[in-house]
């Protein structure tokens, strides 16, 4: 007995026409719409687009019309747009804060620096310029490495093609029309597929994956960690100048919607702030 038409669907990796059972075919569907292993070269299959006859020939549901392919154009352009701006004004920044640091907040820290320079200085230097170099050098390492694509031109839709596993638990990306091994997954802004993607950053202007997901680690960490020791070293100036403790409460309560919550937790910072600052 000949399989039904609706049970039958082709197979991408070698090309056969792969008959299912009749009862793992949902009822109202055909083979073609539902995910199923080829037991030939185990590969994935997924659904087809849809289709439906209109007036004696066939439309594809799922093709977005002309107005929802322009709105996905434009927002790839912003996005790509956005995110080499990101490139070069991150890094800026990044200097920016180093070098405003250095020369206006760390003279204001230390009042008498540069004639006299300790080991406190040196110590309070070298922190700085250690958690500036890392968090730019794995900011660029992240923007300039590749994440690691799959290889493009592996050929396959022929049984020679599907022998031996070769394309086992392998799917077929539609956008790229190549086969994508498990776990990658298609950026859209990129236009490739990613080995082990987690998400495609706009800040660094690049997929993160299995080529620089490490770098990415260490970039937020020294990010946290050197932002840590800016505030520690901003909080120790602050506690030492009443005069920037006195701006800044000022400032802080002529917000309409900080001036209650400062009244409330004045009483129990008022002995922290008014610490006595150190003879020189």
């Amino acid at each position: 007995m000949s399989p039904r038409k609706e049970h039958c669907a082709p197979c991408w990796g070698c090309g056969q026409l792969i008959a299912l059972p009749p009862e793992s075919v949902p009822a109202g569907k055909t083979a073609e719409e539902i995910y199923f292993t080829c037991g030939y070269c185990w590969v994935l299959n997924a659904p087809q687009p849809q289709k439906e006859k209109i007036e004696g020939e066939e439309a594809v549901l799922c093709r977005p019309g002309e107005r929802k392919a322009s709105r996905r154009r434009w927002k790839h352009t912003l996005a790509m747009a956005f995110g080499r701006a990101m490139t070069l004004c991150i890094p800026g920044v990044v200097i920016f804060i180093g070098l405003d640091g250095t020369l206006v907040f760390f003279p204001i820290l230390f009042p008498e620096f540069p004639n006299q320079i300790g080991l406190r200085h040196l110590l309070a230097l070298a922190l700085a310029g250690f958690f500036e170099f890392h968090v730019l050098w794995n900011f660029a390492a992240v923007a300039l490495r590749a994440p690691g694509s799959p290889q493009r031109g592996v050929d396959f839709g022929t049984k020679q093609a599907g022998a031996a596993g070769r394309l086992a638990s392998f799917s077929l990306c539609r956008k790229c029309t190549a086969p994508r091994p498990p776990g990658a997954h298609h950026c859209s802004v990129c236009n490739v597929c990613v080995y082990d993607m987690d998400h495609h950053c706009p800040f660094v202007h690049n997929c993160i994956g299995h080529g620089n997901r490490r770098s990415f680690i260490l970039f937020l960490m020294y990010s946290t960690a050197g932002c840590s020791y800016a505030m520690a070293m901003f909080s120790y100036g602050l506690l030492q100048d009443s005069a920037a403790r006195k701006m800044l409460l000022r400032s802080v309560k002529k917000t309409p919607s900080m001036g209650p919550v400062v009244d409330s937790v004045a009483p129990y910072l008022i002995p922290v702030i008014r610490l006595p600052r150190p003879p020189p």
